[in-house]
């Protein structure tokens, strides 16, 4: 069937059997919307650049193939075919586009980017993707999804593996919200052998907790400027990269041993552990604890903190944090890194100096001392005038952070003045022994 070369948009509402292969196609810019029923043994092929439409319910069980242009399925229309897959892109030049916004689609397995050569695309941005077996995203080609808004991704049945470049030439990437409001991925692993090329991104307004595990050479963006949290159990090595909003690391994930940087105001932290070589860039934060600041992260490779890059803590009392910060390996605080304190309303005695622990590593942080007001940053904190502040490590790799009254103007004054008296008494007993 072939809905033109135009932009007509046509609606049609008989019901069709397909016995064989039928090909859906039209290389116009309109759309095809098919309001009544498809079923029979055959599959569903669409090619061309169009736009396909499905409002009804569909019961074809020989599986559904985009190859070219779109296959939308909106609210009201379903495809079920349990036995059979739903594949997005097939042959090299295929460049397939699978939007689910408010549809059902239940299939055995789901592939998008086959061959080398060829790219599909998948948006779930309403409705629900059953795949009852596995999905690939990017098998030997190119393969993106996205599951954004309200949509839902279920892969065998929540515990079920979606993995993501699958091959060696092919590229993948997961997106979960693309700017707004993420969706949800129900899944039990997301895993790729890869490197490089696989890539899970977390794009979103809010609040998100991801709880599938990440595995094999997978890499991990945040950009967006919503908080996500991963709760799993992480082994992935391909890094963890913090370029907008929050990550929260919740669970162990110190085999999760890839590079991580922390950038162009992304914060880092959580309650969770860490692994790999982690670096705080400018305008880049860290903090141990959860949404709220409380806990402590745990990386379990090393830290560095460069200039323009800050540490982040928070007060609960006079004595303690309500954070920490506990690295295994090497802590480096780079000359220009910066501290952020959150003093959490505490009251403050200006007389007195407090000392707070609020990092430690696993070597030797003598040599570390900040001491130039300028980099240290306050909120909640009433009376922050009357302190001045400094960061200082030991041999045993503890960090403190140091509160230090400032002198009162009249102590000053009188201490001056008391040395100007001293100085004027030694003088005139220096004249009163040269005149003798």
């Amino acid at each position: 069937m072939n809905n033109g070369t135009g932009i007509l948009t046509t609606t049609i509402n008989p019901n069709l059997v397909l016995n064989r292969p039928t090909f859906f196609s039209g290389n116009g810019s309109g759309t095809f919307v098919f309001a009544g029923s498809i079923s029979g043994a055959g599959p569903l092929i669409k090619t061309g650049s169009s736009t396909m439409t499905l409002t009804g319910a569909n019961t074809y069980t020989g599986g559904t193939v985009v190859r070219g242009g779109t296959l939308q399925v909106t609210t009201g229309g379903s495809i079920t075919h349990t036995g059979t897959n739903m594949l997005v892109s097939t042959v090299s030049g295929d460049n397939g586009t699978l939007n689910i916004t408010g549809g059902a689609v239940s299939t055995l397995d789901g592939g998008i980017g086959l061959v080398a050569g060829s790219s599909g695309t998948a948006t779930v941005s309403s409705g629900t993707w059953n795949i009852s077996g596995g999905l690939s995203v990017g098998i030997s080609g190119t393969g993106v999804l996205n599951i954004t808004g309200t949509g839902v991704v279920n892969v065998g049945g929540g515990t079920g593996t979606v993995t993501i470049a699958d091959t060696q030439g092919s590229a993948g990437r997961l997106n979960l919200g693309t700017g707004g409001v993420a969706g949800t991925l129900s899944a039990g692993t997301v895993t790729s052998s890869r490197p490089f090329t696989a890539g899970v991104s977390f794009n979103h307004t809010g609040s998100y907790t991801f709880a599938p595990q990440l595995t094999g050479t997978i890499g991990v963006v945040k950009d967006g400027s919503g908080t996500t949290t991963l709760s799993a159990v992480n082994t992935h090595t391909g890094g963890t990269n913090v370029n907008a909003g929050t990550l929260l690391v919740n669970g162990n994930s110190a085999a999760a041993n890839g590079a991580g940087l922390v950038q162009s105001g992304g914060t880092l932290g959580g309650t969770g552990t860490l692994g790999g070589a982690n670096t705080v860039g400018d305008t880049g934060t860290i903090r141990g604890g959860d949404a709220t600041g409380v806990g402590t992260l745990n990386l379990a490779g090393s830290l560095t903190i460069r200039s323009g890059g800050t540490f982040s803590t928070k007060i609960a009392n006079t004595t303690t944090t309500s954070n920490l910060l506990a690295v295994t390996g090497a802590f480096a605080f780079n000359p220009g890194g910066r501290v952020f304190i959150d003093a959490n309303n505490v009251t403050f005695d200006p007389a007195t100096s407090y000392t707070y622990l609020i990092a430690t590593s696993g070597t030797s942080t003598a040599g570390l001392s900040v001491t130039d007001q300028t980099l240290f940053s306050t909120s909640n904190f009433s009376n922050s005038s009357a302190f001045t502040f400094s960061l200082t490590g030991n041999a045993g790799g503890v960090i403190f952070l140091d509160f230090t009254p400032v002198p009162e103007p009249t102590t000053v004054l009188g201490l001056a003045a008391a040395g100007m008296g001293l100085a004027g008494m030694i003088r005139r007993r220096f004249r009163r022994s040269k005149v003798a």
